[in-house]
């Protein structure tokens, strides 16, 4: 039996691909380190927390907080952008196929008010917009979409 912070991954990331059913949503615990692993890009949905509090009459709320990253290889470096963290038009790019994602949960989105294994849509944050220190550690573009799901355990 799952946890229920792994039943909710696992429902957010079956629910993004039945939207964006020509994407594939890795399940993982962490984001690759290697540029090789996301020359093309790749969307990963990790466990990130989960917070219980007692509420009256023995409730359990628990908020399930899932990331779902978007992580791709920085281009090689080219005539026009010699130096890849200054091609601000592909770094546009990535934020665009980001803003897929977020728009689906916004407030006409089609995941707004979906059920995620009991649980629901509270909050959505992009803080940062993206990894710096994977940009220049590791050359990978990585932005992660925080989603808070509210629900009972």
């Amino acid at each position: 039996m799952a946890t229920p912070i792994l039943d909710v991954r696992n429902a957010v990331a079956d629910a993004l691909h039945t939207a964006l059913p020509s994407v594939d949503f890795e399940k993982r615990f962490v984001g690759y380190l290697t540029r090789a692993d996301v020359l093309d890009g790749k969307w990963l949905v990790t466990p990130a927390g989960d917070d219980r509090a007692n509420a009256a009459r023995v409730v359990v709320k628990s908020t399930a907080i899932v990331d779902v990253n978007w992580q791709i290889a920085l281009p090689e470096s080219s005539d026009t952008y010699p130096d890849p963290l200054k091609n601000t038009p592909w770094f546009d790019e990535q934020m665009q196929t980001v803003e897929t994602v977020k728009e689906l949960f916004a407030t006409d989105g089609e995941l707004r008010d979906a059920d995620f294994a009991g649980f629901r849509f509270l909050r959505l944050s992009n803080n940062p917009i993206y990894r710096p220190d994977l940009l220049t550690d590791y050359q990978i573009f990585t932005s992660v979409v925080r989603l808070e799901l509210l629900g009972e355990v």
